[in-house]
């Protein structure tokens, strides 16, 4: 009987695990969406690429690029700058990147109207965050089917004492 348990004890544990991975995805996918949505409302204005850098990290034991990219844009005669940081995993990523904001380019951005140095230079979503949401909500659904054969499996033992 006490094998028994622990046997359950552990599909419980892992299911749990499971379970909270699968959350801890959907959320960060959500947040992403939810930014990237609340920033396409905010109004525009034109920035400038004032300078870019990328920078070759090690990442555990794998080769990451970060790319920084530099701007400063005009809301109501004030003059802000922001920073736009991303960690790519390529090269080729990270040239993309760069290539697509070169110094000197003008774009439109989005700001926060109640705070100005808030701004977004791209209201995309990265494939990443699709990715993401689809790990969370695969972990979560998993995670519900392992509890509802978890306490199925239970069922039968409290009617046989």
């Amino acid at each position: 009987m006490w094998d028994h348990l622990k046997h359950l004890g552990g599909i419980l544990l892992v299911t749990l695990m499971v379970g909270a991975a699968g959350v801890a995805f959907s959320l960060t996918a959500y947040r992403a969406i939810r930014a990237a949505t609340t920033a396409k409302q905010w109004p525009q204005t034109e920035a400038v690429i004032v300078a870019q850098t990328k920078k070759d990290e090690v990442f555990d034991r794998h080769p990451r690029m970060t790319t920084t990219v530099r701007y400063t844009y005009t809301v109501d005669g004030k003059k802000y700058s922001g920073v736009e940081k991303r960690e790519q995993a390529s090269v080729a990523d990270a040239e993309e990147l760069l290539e697509q904001y070169p110094v000197d380019r003008v774009f439109k951005l989005h700001y926060n109207p109640a705070d100005p140095d808030e701004a977004v230079i791209d209201t995309s979503l990265t494939a990443m965050t699709f990715l993401y949401l689809v790990i969370g909500v695969v972990g979560s659904i998993t995670s519900i089917a392992m509890l509802v054969m978890f306490f199925r499996s239970i069922k039968p033992s409290e009617e046989e004492s």
